[in-house]
Order: C-alpha cells, then structure tokens, then sequence
C-alpha cells in the first residue's frame, strides 16, 4: 500500500521521470547479436526495432529468423566488434564515437614518411560494415563524420579509396567525396603515391575525368568543401529515404 503525496513537497520532483511501459521509444524485444569468433567475440543486445529502422540486413535476417520459428540470434562471425560498436552506439545516439586515443602511430611512406592516422582505417572499416548491414543512415553519418575530421583537424585521407574502390559499391557517394578530395586537397607527393597500385587504376581514371571536367567548366573554379548542401555525398538522396539526422530528435527528460 502507498500513500499520495502532492508532487513538489517534501523534496520530490515536480515532474516525474516515470513513464509507461508501452511508451518505451525503443520497444521491449533485444535480439543478441555474436560478432567475432573464439574469444574476440562479443555479445550485444541491441532493441529490434532500432536493428529494423537503421538496417535491411538485419531486417531481413531476422524476417527469416520468425518465419523459421528460430530463437532470434544472430552471428556476424566476419565482422570486428571494434567496428560493430560504432554502429550499435550510432543507431541509439545519432553519433560516430570514432576517436582513439592513439590513432597517430608509425611512420608509413618510405622516404615521403607521414604519421599514419588510425581513425581514417577505422571510419572506412565502418562505412564497409554500413555496407554488409545495407545501412544508409550508418553509411551517411560515417561520410559526415569524414568531412568532419577534415575540417576539425584540416587533414584528409591519403589510402581509404583502396578499400572503398576495391569492397565498396561502384555506385556509392563516398567514391565522389574521395574523388573530390584527390582533386582539390591532394598535392603532387600523394599523388605520385599511388604508382605503385596497380588496382588503383579505376580511381584515377575517376580523378582525371574529375580534373578534366574541373579544368573545362565555365563555372568560377571553387572547391566543393567550401559550400555544399548538407546531404551532397549521403545515398539516401538517390535512394530516397530521409537523412538519418531526422531519425534522432533530442528529448527533453523530464518533457
């Protein structure tokens, strides 16, 4: 048994930070999810209904999973949890938690050394799990969170177009920002580093088009970092679904 109290004696809230159960924004059902194998792998319980909003893989994978009458587990045995965290934490918050602490490391480049930046592996590592899980919205904010650590730390990437050229969709917006890059911010020394890349061909075959197009334009010569729409390099354009920054509206607590 318990009393009523009036709200705002005796030391207790105003308002208060109870709420039924059924207006839980992210439903009751957590699927498990192994990522890894041995003993790198690791277990996460993410809600159902954030894994069906932010990806068709896991959409689908887990359609299967109830139509099968299977227990809803689900493995992704080739994919890093260093990876997979920054997703999880991505779908609940709207946020790339994709700095290290000790992201600068060895010396890379031979005579050209340069400190290598771990962060830039780690973002394209992202974007290519945005890949496997079919994630727009994940995909998106990783370009974003690209363009933001070019203008924060005035820096760009030297060796992700690899893996992005080599992995990713031929059709994917990421290749024009790093075509894009390649054109306005590399200078003559980080171009010569890719000679010895053969696999490298179909990205500069994209830079010379880029730079052939750059030269013949009538149009006032403008890098296209310096003023551009918001979703310019986001897929959810040409797929058109809405920006992922829709999809996370701020709450107040207590409102």
């Amino acid at each position: 048994m318990s009393k009523r109290k009036a709200e705002g004696v005796h030391g207790f809230p105003d308002r208060s930070i109870r709420r039924r159960m059924v207006d839980a924004p992210h439903g009751f059902e957590a699927i498990k999810i192994i990522v890894g194998t041995g003993l790198a792998a690791k277990r996460f319980d993410i809600h159902l209904e954030l894994l069906i909003q932010h990806s068709d893989y896991f959409q689908q994978a887990l359609r299967n999973h109830k139509e099968a009458n299977k227990q809803r587990v689900i493995e992704l045995t080739e994919t890093d949890p260093e990876f997979f965290v920054v997703f999880k934490n991505f779908i609940y918050e709207g946020k790339i938690y994709s700095q290290g602490d000790d992201d600068m490391h060895e010396m890379i480049g031979g005579a050209r050394a340069r400190p290598a930046d771990r962060e830039w592996d780690r973002l394209c590592n992202c974007w290519l799990l945005g890949e496997h899980l079919v994630s727009t919205s994940f995909k998106d904010a990783i370009v974003d969170a690209i363009q933001a650590k070019m203008k924060e730390e005035e820096c760009y990437p030297l060796d992700i177009h690899r893996a992005i050229y080599a992995k990713g969709s031929c059709s994917s917006r990421l290749r024009n920002l790093l075509v894009d890059i390649a054109v306005w911010e590399w200078d003559i020394d980080s171009i010569e580093g890719c000679r010895q890349w053969a696999a490298e061909s179909r990205f500069m075959i994209d830079v010379a088009i880029a730079l052939k197009e750059r030269l013949d334009s009538d149009q006032p010569q403008e890098s296209p970092f310096a003023h551009q729409e918001p979703c310019h390099y986001h897929e959810h354009v040409s797929e058109g679904k809405p920006c992922y920054t829709t999809m996370f509206r701020s709450s107040n607590l207590f409102s």
